[in-house]
């Protein structure tokens, strides 16, 4: 969005009569993945940086700009002659470290906090190996600019940004640099090139073109290089810029960095257009494209949450040894998964299984890495009598926890325990549970799952100690019959329909009210005919034809929805025992039915069929917190459609917010659909009304009049412009799509009065990153109790509008690193203490800020002190 329709810059170059100065930068936009697998793409880096080092030791006034420590970390243990070349010209000045990031990213679906981590483990590599410390971030090539992240550069110490899309034609700015500001009030000085990073050999074409379209610029940039997907200097471009520079001595052009380009708009910064909030949309489908990535890459950023949070915790209170390295490396995977052709979905199909690849062995490190650290939490802690069997609940995050932890734990052995009957104690005191489905499918108890109500006070390890014993009759756990029309499920506050005829919601009503908050057919799975370009989505009705750059009017309408099975399809989607192994003749099959049904959750079950594609929905309501959550096993076939959940509102609605980077966005309704993006959870309010759902693998939405729609996947062809027709190579054979097969999505539903971004931020962080639990039987060997179980909450904030979004050790010494960001969007004082000290720290919050604290001690004295997100870098 402009500050202003129209913006103007002073000429000064025309009003002293001087020469204009062009800045020529020569880079190398290397894609590690996309249309080739890693391997490829790092020999190809090495190519291109020989080549580059060649240059720069040729030609004396030659600099060659390059960002992405993870190709400079591959040269560095592969090429280590070539490392000490590029060593040698950094400190010549004939070679410029750029960027400052590990790589370049998607900005749209990454978290906040992976941003960071992009920018700590780039810089942090760049100081130690060259010296050097780039003030302008870039992303050249990602799909689109997400608010929030202006902050997040501006907390790494980053002073200017580059990018390239949208385009010229796509998104409307200025001709040069601008502020780029967001909601927080954090400003950048930022550029789009216009001109794009990329030659073909065309260089004076492209100069004569550019530096008629950037004639009001007081100073230029002109980017210039080729390669693999435009890197690298190429010695006709050079030949050719080399002529134009003696063609034209009315320019006063030199051979540049990006740094040394924005040091005349640093100090004109004030004086700037600003721009304010996303930049969008550039090719939309890739919000959605290759879901099954998105969500993997998802799970590892939370269970990064629930690892290097309690390894911090551990290290502070305990002096338990910090885990480090393992913690880098699965860093190191989760910030590579988010490359911008690998996040977006736009890779070829070997390289989406390498990044799942990548993040189960993400995932890997992690689990061993939280498992080695709860365990040295518990040993100090009280030896189980009996049968009893203590399992404990970590709460990884900074604030108070009210949620149901399901968990499972085995009672007894296989044939020694018959109809146990349970009971579970918090502190000697009953707590109240309910057993449930566990994952297995054996006839016998010997694993049984429970379903447990608990309030965990921040990072909180909470014990509950379970005992069984044989029951005296056999536990039959009965359903309560469904014979009506619908479903009716009341909670303290809500009452729930779900219609049996659609096994969509009918109608949710708060106590006390009359009208519902939601139409029928709410929830209701819905497909559009899309198009088969990995980037693009649009009505294909409107599409003349395929092509890289194909557009198309967004979809007016629904294409077909979804259709609650029938006995015989949900009896084909999972036999049932009693069909199979009694009366075979029989089909007892419910394609709506109760599973689940206690003082805790019920637990609706449904299917859903379209063609090939079918979905089996449970509908948890959960009576304690009066919340809705969607658990969706989906099974998907169709291919070249985009698959939604549609939920129309019961009352007016103008305007949708989401989480974004760090930060939240509010987008008007439309009357088509138009892809906004979103994080971790969408809101929508109207009048007494407020409807949150947060997510674990949506990454995109449309509000379209009073209905609100969240996208769940889409199915184009791999790396596909569109199948062009007669090619020989895509035409008249088969050609795999994305997402086939099987899904799992969930989601949680809050209906409120009013909405409350803090209370949507915990929904979202708790559906991610659970609480979690694990079995442990402490012995009597370890002599004293852990730190963190004395403490109860290790960290303790006074301000209820402020979040902890990360927790660290620090990576260059003995600290503790907090990063708190304030979401009610007001200016607050907020008090920080740790259990076990007097001392606290009072930190001021300016509307939505976000601030990372370091914390040291020397003794038992500690210090709090600010520093910036890369931990003083």
């Amino acid at each position: 969005m402009l500050s202003s329709l129209s913006w103007h810059y002073e000429s000064k170059y025309e009003m002293n009569n001087m020469k204009k100065k062009i800045h020529m930068v020569c880079n190398a936009h290397l894609d590690p993945v996309w249309l080739w697998h890693w391997e490829d793409g790092v020999t190809e880096a090495f190519a291109t940086y020989r080549i580059a080092a060649d240059f720069a030791e040729k030609h004396k006034s030659f600099i060659f700009n390059h960002n992405e420590s993870l190709l400079y970390a591959f040269i560095q243990k592969h090429e280590p002659e070539l490392h000490e070349r590029i060593k040698k010209l950094v400190k010549a000045g004939r070679w410029s470290i750029a960027g400052g990031a590990y790589l370049q990213p998607d900005v749209n679906c990454t978290s906040g906090e992976s941003h960071i981590r992009q920018y700590l483990l780039g810089l942090n590599f760049f100081k130690k190996e060259f010296n050097a410390r780039p003030r302008t971030a870039y992303n050249f090539d990602p799909f689109g600019h997400g608010e929030g992240f202006q902050q997040v550069l501006k907390s790494c110490g980053m002073k200017s940004y580059i990018f390239c899309r949208p385009g010229v034609g796509d998104y409307k700015l200025p001709k040069g640099a601008f502020n780029w500001k967001d909601r927080s009030g954090a400003e950048i000085v930022t550029r789009r090139s216009d001109d794009h990073y990329l030659t073909r050999n065309n260089l004076d074409q492209k100069m004569n073109s550019w530096i008629e379209h950037y004639k009001d610029e007081e100073e230029t940039m002109i980017l210039w290089g080729i390669g693999n997907h435009g890197g690298g200097p190429s010695r006709i471009d050079y030949a050719q810029m080399q002529a134009y520079i003696k063609a034209h001595p009315e320019y006063d052009i030199i051979e540049s960095t990006p740094d040394a380009f924005f040091k005349h708009y640093w100090k004109k910064q004030s004086k700037l257009p600003v721009i304010e909030g996303e930049i969008q949309n550039s090719f939309p489908g890739c919000f959605t494209s290759m879901s099954r990535v998105k969500r993997a890459h998802r799970e590892a950023e939370s269970l990064m949450t629930t690892a290097e949070r309690l390894a911090a915790l551990a290290w502070w209170f305990d002096n338990t040894p910090y885990p480090q390295e393992s913690l880098t490396a699965a860093w190191k995977d989760i910030l590579f998964c988010e490359f911008h052709d690998i996040l977006p979905g736009t890779c070829v199909p070997s390289a989406e299984t390498d990044s799942l690849n990548m993040m189960g062995h993400c995932n890997e490190l992690l689990r061993r890495t939280r498992f080695e650290t709860i365990v040295q939490v518990l040993r100090g802690e009280k030896v189980p009598a009996g049968s009893e069997v203590p399992v404990f609940i970590t709460n990884p995050h900074g604030f108070e926890l009210n949620t149901v932890v399901e968990f499972e734990f085995n009672v007894g052995h296989l044939y020694h325990i018959a109809n146990p009957d349970i009971s579970l104690l918090k502190n000697g005191k009953a707590q109240p549970f309910q057993r449930i489905a566990a994952e297995h499918n054996l006839e016998t108890d010997w694993r049984i799952r429970l379903a447990v109500p608990v309030s965990l006070k921040p990072f909180e390890v909470l014990r509950l100690d379970a005992h069984y014993k044989t029951g005296k009759k056999p536990n039959t756990y009965p359903l309560p019959k469904t014979t009506e029309k619908s479903l009716t499920i009341k909670t303290k506050k809500l009452t729930i329909k779900i219609s049996k005829n659609s096994g969509l919601v009918e109608r949710v009503v708060r106590k006390g009210e009359r009208e519902s908050i939601v139409k029928k057919n709410s929830f209701r799975p819905v497909v559009f005919k899309d198009h088969d370009h990995s980037w693009t989505t649009a009505d294909t009705d409107k599409l003349d034809a395929p092509g890289c750059w194909a557009t198309a009017p967004r979809w007016k309408k629904i294409t077909a929805a979804f259709k609650r099975a029938s006995k015989e399809e949900m009896q084909a989607l999972s036999p049932l025992a009693c069909d199979t192994w009694a009366d075979k003749s029989q089909n007892s099959a419910e394609p709506v039915r109760i599973i689940e049904d206690g003082d805790i959750y019920t637990i609706v079950e449904t299917a859903f069929v379209l063609e090939k594609s079918a979905i089996i929905r449970h509908y948890v309501i959960d009576k304690v917190h009066d919340t809705l959550d969607i658990r969706d096993r989906i099974f998907y076939q169709h291919k070249d459609y985009m698959l939604k959940l549609e939920l129309p509102l019961n009352f007016d609605v103008s305007k949708s917010i989401s989480e974004t980077i760090y930060s939240a966005l509010e987008r008007e309704s439309t009357n088509d659909f138009t892809e906004q993006t979103n994080q971790r959870w969408v809101a929508v309010s109207g009048k007494n009304n407020a409807v949150s759902i947060a997510n674990t693998g949506s990454f995109a939405h449309n509000l379209k009049g009073n209905s609100l729609f969240l996208n769940v996947m889409r199915s184009p062809a791999y790396s596909s412009f569109g199948l062009a027709v007669d090619r020989r190579f895509t035409d008249k054979r088969f050609r795999p799509r994305q997402d086939q097969g099987e899904h799992e999505v969930a989601y949680k539903i809050r209906f409120d009065k009013r909405f409350n971004e803090m209370k949507a931020c915990h929904d979202a962080a708790a559906l991610n990153a659970s609480a979690w639990y694990q079995v442990y039987f402490p012995g009597k060997d370890a002599k004293k109790r852990s730190g963190i179980m004395k403490a109860g909450s290790p960290i303790q904030l006074s301000a209820k509008n402020i979040e902890i979004v990360a927790v660290k050790k620090a990576e260059n010494k003995n600290a503790l690193v907090i990063r708190l960001l304030e979401h009610a969007g007001k200016e607050t004082v907020c008090k920080l203490k740790l259990a076990g000290n007097a001392k606290q720290a009072t930190i001021n919050f300016t509307p939505y800020q976000l601030k990372t604290i370091e914390v040291s001690r020397k003794g038992k004295i500690i210090h709090f002190k600010e520093t910036n997100s890369v931990e003083g870098l």
